[in-house]
């Protein structure tokens, strides 16, 4: 994964599309308590969702979902389409 070039440091979610800053791409941070973001490259926490299509990450929620992914995955709920890494959850 290569975030973008005009990727956020640190982005905070309410909901999915309600952020600050509303940016679909993050190389430090992202904290929230459900979100989509497209690009992540580093930790990301949010309390229910979290969903990216591509990352590098620490990713910790309820339900975790990501379609690429490398790093660790931990959620009661963790789903992904092509993994590396530890994926901790009661459902996998």
């Amino acid at each position: 994964m290569s975030a973008s070039p005009c990727a956020t440091p640190i982005k905070l979610s309410l909901w999915d599309k309600v952020a600050a800053p509303h940016d679909d791409s993050v190389e430090g941070l992202e904290i929230g308590i459900g979100t989509c973001t497209l690009e992540l490259s580093g930790i990301y926490w949010n309390l229910i969702y979290s969903r990216t299509d591509d990352a590098t990450a620490l990713q910790t929620s309820l339900v975790t979902r990501s379609k690429q992914f490398v790093g660790c995955q931990t959620g009661f709920i963790a789903f992904s389409g092509n993994f590396k890494g530890l994926s901790q959850g009661i459902i996998n």
